[in-house]
Parts: structure tokens; C-alpha cells; sequence
């Protein structure tokens, strides 16, 4: 019997290659085990999804009582499927599939919207078709009447290699595209890490913007997680925007936070001068912000020039005494360099070198050149 069952299937089995054969290859997003059984039957139609032909790439799989999948295939083309179901080999001990009557059920995956879709009896309908040289029949569900529940009916695998005809017509609407979750919440303005994201539906394609600035590059590891890199962003707090490649898109308000590291000051020059002020004094560091504050000793600077690097003022006057330049960027950041700048009370010395003579040659010492190059002098 088993070896019948093998011949009478060769000649359908070769009109179905031609009918459904497709070069495109699509990853499986079902698995199912591979099954090696004399008895068989399988189901051929149609796939429709929300009134649709199914797109290249969608699935269709078959489970067992247990809610196991035990076959699976991929639409190729035009909606078109074909399920080849084996049953178990009574000659063996091994229980290699379906049992004969067992219930069997169904699930589709929508590719597009990287969705899994349990298939309602409502949504399959049993059909004859002809195909040359192959004659398919309407796959007719069992139904039982329980009293005081109902009717029900179930698809059952029956081992006969016979080949049933059953289109199946999903419906449903897609899941929204939604974040629910994210880490690190933060990053320094330089930007380079990755941020994991939790959420629903993410889909090949999808993008992640930080503010107005895309991430470099995402990586949709499943229709739940993705993970994607973090730009080089001003600080500040920004929403973290997807956008899946069909527009739909979710957006968390104030949620990513780009930190600037602290200023730093590495020189003060020049670090002493006259108590009366007045001669530009240069802050070289790094990480000085639009809208600091620099504040030497009690004085606040509010006027001077800035870059990431440099920042340039006037000192204004003093008492003679050593003093600390702090510098504030506006995100409250600080940093102090203590005993950046000496105020002096320059004196010049002068020292009579002849009082015989009548005439009056001096020598000057100056205490301190470093307030600048002296151009005149007045005694």
C-alpha cells in the first residue's frame, strides 16, 4: 500500500512544480521539522490578506492538536500555496506526524507587516479546482453539535494522498508600531553608542531619529527589537522618533537626553598683571558652550569673544591678589582654575648711582615685565 501511495503521487507532484515554481527565495520566518512518511495528503489554493493576493514572501503554516507547527510553506507567487502534510508511518514506532483525523489548524505571516495571524475557521473556505491534469477537492471541515454549545467544525488530516483545495481569507488589522521601552536613556553630545529599543511592528527599513538627527544606521534584529546607533547630537533633551517605511511612526517626547562634558581649563595667559586691569587675558580649554559665563575672582565677564576652545576679555581692575577664573557653561557645568591670574601693584625702583656729579642717572628695575612690552615711560 505504501508503495502505491508513492507511485500514484509522482505525476501530480511534477504538475505542481510547474505550477507554482518561482526562482525568488525568501527566509522562512516559520520552521517546521522535515518529515519522512508514506502518508500524506496535501492542501492547495489561494492566500488573501485584508482582501489582498498575498505578496511574495508570506507564509502559511499548519499546526497539530498540540499547537505544534509541523509544515509550513512560502507564498511565491500570485497568493498562490502549496502544503504538503505528512501523517505518521504506522509501520514505525516513531511518530513522524500527523495522526489520521487529527485536528489540524492554521497561521499566516504577513511579511509586509511582520505579523502572525491565527487563522479562524470563518476565514477558510473549501474549494474544487481544476488544475491541468489534477483534479483538487473542496476540503470539507468535520462538524459536531454539543448540546447547549453549538456546532463546531475542525480541519482534520486525513493520509490519502489526495490533494484538497482550501483558499484562505485573513483578515485583521496590522498592530501599530509603537515604542515601549529603551536603553541607555542618554548619551555625551559625540554621539557613537547603541541605543536597544523594545516596542511592536518594527519593520525592515524602519528609521530613528534623535530630534532632527537620523541615527546612522538601524538594525531590526525582529518585529520587537531593533537596535541602532547614536549620532553626534547638540545637548539637550530631544523625542525619539521611528518611522516604519509605510509612514507609520511613533514618537516619545523628551525622551533622549545628549549630556555635554564639563568645560575644562587647561591655560590662563597672561597670568599676572597691573591692578588697574584693562589687557586681554586668553582661557584656552575645550568644551566652553554658546552662553557661558566666566566670573575672575567677584567680576562677572560679560562681554568676550569664545570658541570650543578659546575664550578671550578684558580683565577689569582689582586689588593686588591672586584670583580664580571659573568658567560656566549654561547647562550649569563648571569648572575653576585656581590662582589663574595675580594682580600687582607694579613699583619702579629707582637707584641714584652718583651724587657728585649733579646730574641724575638713573637705572629702572621693573619687578615684573609680564603685563606686556612697555612702549613709553614718564618721570
Amino acid at each position: 500500500m505504501n508503495t502505491l501511495v508513492k507511485k500514484i503521487t509522482i505525476l501530480p507532484m511534477i504538475l505542481l512544480g510547474f505550477l507554482f515554481i518561482n526562482s525568488a527565495v525568501y527566509a522562512d520566518h516559520f520552521s517546521s521539522p522535515e518529515i519522512i512518511s508514506p502518508n500524506f495528503m496535501k492542501i492547495i489554493g489561494y492566500l488573501k490578506i485584508n482582501g489582498l493576493d498575498a505578496e511574495p514572501g508570506d507564509e502559511v503554516a499548519v499546526l497539530d492538536s498540540n499547537q505544534i507547527i509541523l509544515e509550513h510553506t512560502v507564498v511565491t507567487a500570485n497568493g498562490e500555496y502549496v502544503l504538503t502534510l505528512f501523517g505518521d508511518d504506522l509501520n514505525t514506532e516513531i511518530d513522524e506526524g500527523f495522526q489520521a483525523s487529527e485536528t489540524i489548524s492554521f497561521l499566516v505571516w504577513d511579511k509586509s507587516e511582520q505579523s502572525e495571524i491565527v487563522v479562524e475557521d470563518s476565514m477558510l473556505t473549501p474549494v474544487d479546482r481544476e488544475y491541468p491534469g489534477l483534479e483538487v477537492h473542496s476540503f470539507d471541515p468535520q462538524c459536531f453539535t454539543f448540546p447547549g454549545m453549538g456546532t463546531f467544525c475542525f480541519y482534520q488530516f486525513s493520509a490519502d494522498a489526495s490533494f484538497h483545495g482550501l483558499d484562505i481569507g485573513v483578515t485583521y488589522t496590522p498592530p501599530e508600531m509603537t515604542i515601549i521601552d529603551f536603553s541607555p536613556k542618554s548619551s555625551d553630545i559625540s554621539g557613537g553608542g547603541t541605543l536597544s529599543i523594545t516596542g511592536t511592528n518594527f519593520k525592515e527599513g524602519i528609521t530613528v531619529t534623535f530630534g532632527d538627527t537620523n541615527s546612522g544606521q538601524v538594525s531590526v534584529i525582529n518585529s520587537s527589537f531593533l537596535a541602532c546607533t547614536v549620532p553626534a547630537h547638540g545637548y539637550g533633551i530631544v523625542p525619539l522618533i521611528a518611522v516604519n517605511p509605510d509612514g507609520k511612526a511613533f514618537t516619545v517626547t523628551d525622551a533622549f537626553e545628549f549630556i555635554a562634558p564639563s568645560p575644562e581649563i587647561l591655560s590662563v595667559h597672561p597670568n599676572k598683571g597691573h591692578i588697574d586691569g584693562n589687557i586681554p587675558i586668553t582661557i584656552l580649554g575645550k568644551n566652553f558652550q554658546q552662553g557661558l559665563v566666566v566670573k575672575l575672582a567677584d567680576n562677572d565677564i560679560t562681554e568676550y569673544t569664545f570658541s570650543e576652545n578659546q575664550i578671550t576679555f578684558i580683565n577689569p581692575s582689582n586689588t593686588a591678589n591672586i584670583v580664580d577664573i571659573t568658567v560656566t557653561n549654561p547647562d550649569a557645568k563648571n569648572t575653576m582654575f585656581e590662582g589663574a591670574f595675580e594682580y600687582k601693584d607694579i613699583i619702579a625702583k629707582f637707584d641714584i648711582l652718583s651724587q657728585n656729579t649733579g646730574k641724575a642717572p638713573f637705572t629702572v628695575v621693573l619687578e615684573d615685565s609680564s603685563i606686556g612690552d612697555v612702549e613709553e615711560w614718564f618721570w
